[in-house]
């Protein structure tokens, strides 16, 4: 009998939009029975809450996902970490960000867990201009003051310590390509989804298939929501029940 794999999926706006082209990759790179947990959401961030006008996410540092993670003690546990910088623009320094990534490494360790971190996307983020970086701040973050010269001093600092982090931590770190994301710079292009989560799901040894066409059945991803979450600062809950978008796949959302 194959023993069930466990895979965890920690991330923010590109893991939100881009569920659909994860799970896919992850059907034709691991063989079923799988459980798959994925903390996502458009804002989201790893120390503090965050998130957008409407919804706000809890940081995953302190997160429901982590903590089951540590009640459950899965045999074989497969962790993605991406989408990492939000809390910089939320006014975190590096030192800081990388610290509390530390320790979400350390706690996955005595999991015994296999981790990959995706890099930030520095030499696509050093092509956003100062006019694109304002406009996107007033949009995204409009709380934000950050001026855009210590904001990509800042990039490069966690580029750099997230490189020596993993090395420390024996997780591995995988580039993300400049040419995967859009026109504002860090949000992936739907035409790129796929190839990302297969160049990011390569250090776990499998080889994940772009085109095996795939079709994942039940109600899309996008309807569903995470466990915890805050609507127009109400505290909510989202549906325990799983999406199996094929037989032997369960997908949860925190």
């Amino acid at each position: 009998m194959t023993s069930k794999q466990t895979i965890a999926l920690f991330g923010a706006s590109n893991l939100w939009f881009s569920t659909g082209a994860a799970v896919q990759c992850l059907a034709t790179a691991f063989q079923p029975p799988m459980e798959v947990y994925i903390a996502s959401g458009p804002g989201r961030s790893y120390l503090t809450r965050g998130g957008n006008v409407l919804v706000q996410y809890e940081g995953h540092v302190r997160g429901s996902l982590l903590r089951k993670l540590e009640r459950n003690k899965p045999e074989q546990l497969t962790v993605v970490l991406t989408d990492i910088g939000n809390d910089l623009i939320y006014g975190a320094s590096s030192e800081t960000l990388l610290a509390q990534l530390e320790r979400i490494l350390v706690r996955l360790k005595a999991l015994n867990a296999r981790v990959v971190v995706t890099q930030i996307p520095l030499e696509s983020l050093l092509k956003l201009s100062k006019g694109l970086y304002y406009m996107i701040r007033s949009i995204y973050y409009f709380r934000c003051r950050i001026p855009y010269d210590p904001m990509m001093a800042m990039a490069g600092e966690l580029h750099r310590g997230l490189t020596t982090l993993c090395r420390e931590h024996r997780a591995a770190l995988v580039d993300s390509q400049a040419s995967w994301y859009s026109f504002d710079r860090f949000h992936l292009r739907p035409g790129a989804w796929k190839q990302a989560w297969s160049a990011w799901l390569k250090p776990f040894g499998v080889e994940p298939a772009i085109d095996a066409g795939i079709r994942l059945s039940g109600k899309s991803h996008w309807r569903r929501l995470p466990r915890h979450y805050r609507l127009l600062g109400r505290e909510k809950q989202g549906s325990p029940k799983p999406w199996v978008p094929m037989p032997g796949l369960n997908v949860s959302f925190y």
